[in-house]
């Protein structure tokens, strides 16, 4: 879609909420570039240049990219500090960042220093005058991920919120590939549970692909927050807004995903629509699931507005800003 320079101002002049917001995908690329050269340098290699304009095959690989560089304690940090500067600098209020805590092999670090890490870096930005925002942390469970670690995550964020009183730990995110096995959402219920009675929030990354048990499944455990639900059927979508759970919307996020669903023929576009080298076309936003809910035609069975954020999901990655996808919002 084309920049619509006033519209885009008026947008990053609004006070706004990001709601989800991956920290290794909130990247810089001019950091990624910067810490890529530097190992090629070190290497006598010749450094990786990142695509301007990304499709998803590209996405994934610079999350690839993202996840050999993030291996120590001082990159992470940056990479926590620059993203929150970069919200800020958007007119961000209210910032909730959310990551999956890893080993950082390069200092020896565990999965328990990395979250501590990633505290240290929001008390710094707290203390900052220059930053007019306010960060919170959601711990991730991947998927993926063997059950053990789960619970870790969630005894971490415990620990943390509970013992020490860390005001920046508010919930945990459930994300991950689940199309993949042994990746279905029961075998982490009980995790959740816990984190729940805990007073921990939880957040579900949902509906990414069409799995309409699965879906069910989770609206019937009513998490506080869904991201995404973009592969629903009309029954799911109706009950989705008669629990009002509210969605975390992710525009250009969801137009890449969505688009392994769409085949030449759906595409209307004319060349002047549609950007070839990153797959975005008008009509991916345009046709979006969650359009009627945007243009407050849907979910008012309350008489009120349904609960929603639009939200970056990787901005680093996905070459937006927040700002952007507002602008999005207001042009599809």
């Amino acid at each position: 879609m084309e920049v619509d320079d006033k519209l885009l101002r008026y947008c990053r002049a609004l006070p706004k909420v990001e709601l989800h917001a991956h920290i290794h995908g909130s990247i810089r690329p001019s950091t990624l570039e910067e810490i890529l050269e530097d190992e090629a340098r070190l290497n006598g290699t010749e450094p990786l240049r990142l695509p301007k304009h990304r499709s998803l095959e590209e996405c994934f690989e610079m999350f690839g990219l993202i996840h050999q560089v993030v291996v120590s304690r001082r990159v992470l940090r940056r990479i926590v500090i620059e993203a929150v500067e970069d919200f800020a600098a958007e007119n961000v209020k209210y910032l909730e960042l959310r990551s999956t805590p890893r080993d950082l092999p390069k200092d020896g670090a565990t999965r328990a220093d990395y979250v501590d890490e990633v505290v240290a870096a929001l008390e710094e930005c707290h203390a900052r005058r220059d930053l007019d925002i306010e960060v919170r942390l959601l711990l991730s469970i991947n998927r993926n991920q063997p059950l053990h670690m789960a619970e870790d995550t969630v005894n971490m964020a415990l620990e943390r919120k509970n013992k020490h009183n860390c005001p920046f730990i508010v919930g945990i995110d459930l994300s991950g590939n689940s199309e993949r096995p042994n990746s279905e959402f029961y075998r982490f219920e009980h995790v959740l549970e816990r984190a729940r009675a805990g007073g921990l929030k939880l957040a579900v990354h949902f509906a990414e692909h069409f799995d309409d048990d699965e879906s069910s499944r989770i609206l019937n455990f009513r998490p506080d927050r869904v991201g995404h639900a973009c592969c629903l059927p009309e029954s799911l979508y109706s009950k989705m807004l008669a629990l009002r759970i509210p969605v975390e919307i992710c525009l250009t996020s969801n137009v890449h995903t969505l688009a392994r669903y769409r085949s030449d023929g759906d595409c209307k576009c004319s060349s002047e629509e549609k950007h070839e080298a990153s797959g975005l076309c008008v009509c991916g936003f345009t046709s979006h699931p969650h359009g009627k809910l945007l243009a407050n035609e849907r979910g008012q069975e309350h008489d009120s507005v349904y609960p929603m954020c639009l939200c970056t999901d990787d901005l680093g990655v996905l070459d937006t800003t927040l700002s952007t996808e507002y602008m999005r919002a207001a042009q599809a």
